[in-house]
């Protein structure tokens, strides 16, 4: 018995160590952000332990047997402005995945250290107003393929809020119900699914439906956790006490308190909780609108409307109607929507841009409700 042991410890010292070792990859797609062309021969090298990838014609790139851990990716090309993601977490579960935009050097003296340092960059305005036809609804208006087909042409932070959506609509294919009654019991629950910000609770539901400003939120915030998904996440107490859907107790959080209460609030909630409170987004006029742009509605027989634009459409009698997602009664809940801009009086469009603002939130900001719309001029856009 003695004897078995010795062999098996001779032949435990002699196995290599590196078979115990624990690794991951990384791969993904470098362009020019400008473009969106496939940018060959940029390098993308590991910092911290010297492993280097060269893209391929088509973008493409991958690093294998990377050790689990943390680490700083780098993106470097000549004649563009250098990227690096930091705190990139590498782990056995599956491959990293990232698409990266370099953006060209005479850029530089347009965006600051913040900019240039993120993995992602604001979606930037087209040439003409984005328009849709029947074959981006072939899914029809209950669907988790927003991604394929609304996210096809747009890059950016716009692009990560179509992932948003499809993860929060497959919680309710069938939209889930749609339900508010600010003193109804158990209370209202603005979105029907236990909704985290960097693995911290914003709520807890007592029911399954939703309503249009919690959608909305709700895309927010899976967008959020998309862009910083592999980053260091220095949010304080403070900050993910405001951004809560609900009190500590359960009880419904009033509109105007603190970054949901703003989303919430009657009127341009995108921009008393994007621009004004928080400075993480820009106004977009409506020609300017694009898909993943957060919408308010302000119809024409009163009330209002919390959205995110898919874009315009014509209809057969040649009128212009506007598509967005959202949760309201009449899809029972989270579901696509077209409606003609006839019935709407004005809107507020914002596009977040600056989503790093958020770690440097003042949750103590006031806001003013006295912000006018935009009409939506048919001839503009058509």
């Amino acid at each position: 018995m003695k004897r078995l042991v010795l062999v098996i410890s001779i032949l435990y010292f002699f196995i290599p160590t590196h078979i115990f070792s624990q690794f991951g990859s990384l791969k993904g797609l470098v362009f020019d952000a400008e473009s969106e062309k496939p940018l060959s021969e940029a390098t993308i090298k590991v910092k911290e332990k010297d492993l280097t990838s060269i893209s391929d014609s088509n973008g493409y790139f991958s690093i294998p047997s990377i050790p689990v851990g943390k680490y700083t990716i780098e993106f470097t090309k000549n004649d563009y402005l250098p990227f690096s993601v930091q705190g990139l977490r590498i782990d056995t579960t599956k491959p990293r995945e990232l698409e990266i935009g370099l953006l060209h050097y005479f850029y530089l003296d347009y965006f600051d250290s913040i900019s240039i340092t993120s993995n992602l960059f604001p979606t930037e305005n087209l040439d003409t107003p984005y328009f849709l036809n029947q074959s981006h609804f072939i899914y029809g208006m209950q669907h988790n393929h927003h991604k394929e087909i609304f996210g096809k042409d747009i890059k950016g932070y716009n692009y990560l809020t179509f992932q948003a959506i499809d993860k929060a609509q497959t919680t309710a294919l069938d939209g889930g119900g749609y339900f508010i009654g600010i003193k109804a019991n158990p209370t209202e629950s603005p979105i029907g699914y236990k909704l985290k910000l960097f693995g911290n609770y914003l709520i807890e539901p007592t029911r399954k439906t939703s309503y249009c400003s919690g959608s909305t939120y709700t895309a927010f915030i899976e967008a959020i956790n998309l862009i910083f998904e592999y980053q260091d996440k220095p949010l304080t107490t403070e900050v993910y006490e405001a951004m809560r859907m609900q009190e500590l107790d359960g009880s419904r959080r009033e509109d105007d308190i603190k970054f949901w209460g703003k989303w919430n609030a009657d009127g341009f909630g995108n921009h008393f909780a994007l621009i004004q409170y928080s400075d993480m987004g820009k106004i977009i006029e409506p020609k300017n609108a694009l898909p993943g742009d957060f919408m308010n509605i302000s119809w024409e027989k009163g009330g209002g409307h919390s959205v995110i634009f898919l874009g315009w459409l014509i209809d057969e009698n040649q009128e212009l109607n506007v598509a967005y997602w959202s949760s309201q009664k009449s899809t029972n809940g989270m579901s696509d929507q077209i409606v003609p801009v006839s019935r709407i009086k004005d809107v507020m469009i914002v596009r977040l841009n600056k989503p790093e603002n958020l770690f440097s939130l003042d949750v103590s900001k006031p806001t003013s409700y006295d912000v006018k719309g935009y009409k939506i001029n048919s001839e503009d856009i058509k």
